[in-house]
């Protein structure tokens, strides 16, 4: 569901899966957002500096209250990000997810 949001470019769409005391880490970026608006704020940043930005979901699991997923992204850096410059380059990363539910919505996300 998260991917094809993120693919989307849908903020809005990606947000409204998480509870309003949502936790939204990015290890990789070192950034982690606690509320809704920082989350969207943070997808609108994203896209900004990658505008073709899609996801490739390649496995998953779940039970009642936990997930996880291994996916690929795929963009080109064509748009300034703070303290990371355009560099018009392709880039390609694989990493995992993880997340906790709460009645049907994140409450904890983590991308490793």
């Amino acid at each position: 569901m998260g991917r094809a949001r993120w693919s989307a470019h849908d903020a809005d769409g990606l947000v409204a899966l998480f509870t309003d005391d949502l936790t939204y880490e990015d290890k990789a970026l070192g950034r982690v957002h606690h509320r809704p608006a920082e989350l969207r704020a943070f997808v609108q940043e994203t896209v900004g500096g990658f505008p073709d930005v899609t996801f490739e979901m390649r496995s998953s699991f779940a039970t009642e209250t936990y997930g996880g997923a291994e996916w690929v992204t795929r963009s080109t850096h064509t748009g300034d990000l703070p303290r990371l410059p355009a560099t018009s380059r392709p880039i390609s990363a694989d990493p995992s997810s993880r997340a906790g539910d709460e009645n049907g919505s994140y409450l904890r996300h983590t991308k490793a």
